[in-house]
């Protein structure tokens, strides 16, 4: 391994597992009642929160700290913490983690933005990236709209909110198929 190109798979492995735990953890309180629809939302939550941050593991296989990108590791070291941070929420507070989650997302894609222009400049294949940047947009819009503490107009969210995360669920599988096809 030479000294510019530092192997991340190892980190990326530690706090993707750390990450998935530490939601597991939090959802240890729900488990007491989990068919109480009170809890949907978080139980809906914490299925997508597993399901992207496991296909981001994924994609995050392919990438390496470089010492010359201190924007994309600042990126990656930004989001996890965020991530373990949500994780951290998701029984005790659905909107904090929520939050937590967008915030994540967001530093996740000036991350992705960073890798697009370097994969322009050095005129590599830049499809996977514009796919990763429209889905993280689509990401923060259905988190924003699937937050408790989002206005709904009148309309009563109830117990419908947990079963919406399946939208966002099969969005991510929809994700995976499209930056992964050559």
């Amino acid at each position: 391994m030479s000294n510019k190109n530092l192997t991340k798979m190892d980190l990326n492995a530690v706090v993707g597992f750390a990450t998935v735990l530490t939601a597991i953890n939090g959802m240890g309180k729900i488990a007491a009642n989990p068919s109480d629809p009170a809890h949907s939302p978080q139980i809906g939550f914490f299925c997508f929160f597993v399901l992207l941050r496991f296909k981001m593991f994924i994609d995050d296989e392919d990438h390496n700290f470089r010492v010359d990108d201190p924007v994309g590791n600042t990126c990656a070291v930004v989001s996890w913490i965020l991530f373990l941070f949500s994780a951290s929420t998701i029984s005790v507070d659905l909107h904090a983690s929520i939050s937590w989650f967008m915030w994540a997302i967001a530093v996740s894609t000036l991350w992705v933005v960073n890798s697009l222009f370097k994969a322009y400049m050095s005129g590599s294949n830049i499809r996977k990236y514009f796919v990763y940047l429209l889905f993280n947009v689509f990401y923060l819009l259905l988190l924003f709209l699937l937050d408790p503490e989002f206005p709904r107009l009148g309309f009563d969210w109830g117990e419908l909110s947990g079963w919406a995360f399946i939208i966002p669920c099969l969005v991510v599988l929809m994700e995976w198929v499209l930056s992964n096809r050559h």
